[in-house]
């Protein structure tokens, strides 16, 4: 009986040791978790994939499928300036107004290594591929730069910034919670196996 007792009273201690351990590891996973994804949203969910163009100039860009819009440094630069070509010779049109787009509403300006670049035009690309992109800019009208992006709405970055948010303060919320009553089950069989001993 008393060799059964001890036995309960180590199992009893090891058991708990082990939940409390797991419940605070769960805890800090969490936590670390939902500081990424809050992080992640803030920090990096915001950042546009840019490809810069050569003003004047041909400039060999690979294009998926989808919309795309085009931004200058300055609002120098034209639509009737840009002239996009595929492979096979099949000109892609380069719209300068929300003309068949009723509900776009693109970025209007797009940060790029401490430069502001202002939206200016956007075309659609319906084949995946290699394509090229010429501007034919004055320079007599000042100089300029020019970069492409994918098509992002306005609202678009903000929808996703609050997803990882939501996200991360979801995970913190659960796993944090799931690690907090480990613990504090872990720490109960920690006692029972102390009250079990007292009365060894």
């Amino acid at each position: 009986m008393h060799r059964l007792l001890k036995r309960a009273i180590m199992n009893a201690n090891e058991t708990g040791r082990r939940t409390a351990r797991l419940g605070a590891g769960l805890f800090a996973l969490a936590m670390v978790l939902a500081t990424a994804c809050v992080g992640y949203g803030l920090l990096f969910s915001r950042s546009v994939p840019t490809t810069p163009l050569v003003v004047p100039g041909r400039t060999p860009v690979y294009f998926a499928a989808g919309d795309w819009t085009l931004y200058g440094s300055s609002d120098l630069i034209e639509p009737q300036d840009v002239s996009i070509t595929g492979a096979a010779g099949a000109r892609v049109s380069v719209l300068s107004t929300l003309e068949n787009c009723m509900w776009c509403f693109p970025e209007n300006t797009v940060e790029l290594d401490g430069h502001t670049f202002h939206y200016f035009a956007r075309f659609t690309v319906e084949t995946t591929g290699q394509y090229e992109v010429r501007i034919d800019y004055a320079s007599a009208r000042g100089q300029s730069g020019a970069i492409v992006t994918p098509y992002i709405s306005a609202g678009d970055e903000d929808i996703e910034v609050f997803l990882w948010i939501i996200a991360g303060i979801g995970i913190g919320l659960v796993g944090g919670l799931a690690g907090v009553i480990l613990f504090v089950v872990g720490l109960i069989e920690l006692r029972r196996s102390r009250v079990l001993e007292r009365g060894i």
